[in-house]
């Protein structure tokens, strides 16, 4: 969740878990120039409803590897403390999230990530990294149901039950 330096409390305001690429040079314009960072992960989550219940799929690239997501972050001070925090940009779904969800996290390859993080980076070139990453190079598969629960946080969490 990004707490915007802005913001006169750490508890009010808007706090995003994520930002849209396609309003994130003019939401959080200062962060996009000059704070964005990279967010390991080696893979995501998200819920499709089957009947009544929901169940999580976990989606990871093809080959195992793991991957950074495209990131902002920002420095909140007040109250005699500094709070460091972050926030992950998202983009349409490639066809692989889209049955799930409409939206996927920014994956930036490898190649691109000197660019993301580079002061210098014109905005045209940032925007164009915010694209789905290709369907065809990542996989999806079912999670275990102890994803459902913030206190979990192991392998239980990775495969279906």
């Amino acid at each position: 969740m990004l707490v915007p330096y802005w913001e006169e409390s750490d508890a009010r305001g808007p706090r995003p878990v994520n930002v849209r690429a396609e309003s994130v040079a003019y939401k959080f314009a200062e962060q996009f120039r000059r704070q964005r960072c990279l967010m390991p992960a080696d893979g995501f989550y998200d819920w499709v409803t089957d009947g009544r219940a929901k169940r999580a799929r976990r989606f990871t690239l093809a080959s195992g590897r793991a991957f950074a997501f495209a990131g902002l972050w920002d420095a909140w001070r007040g109250d005699g403390r500094t709070l460091t925090t972050c926030c992950l940009v998202t983009t349409a779904a490639n066809d692989l999230v889209r049955p799930v969800h409409d939206r996927m996290p920014v994956i930036v390859r490898p190649d691109d990530y000197a660019a993301w993080l580079a002061h210098g980076t014109p905005e045209r070139e940032l925007l164009a990294l915010l694209r789905p990453y290709p369907a065809e190079e990542m996989a999806v598969a079912a999670a275990g149901a102890a994803v459902n629960s913030p206190k979990n946080d192991g392998p239980e969490c990775l495969g279906a039950d």
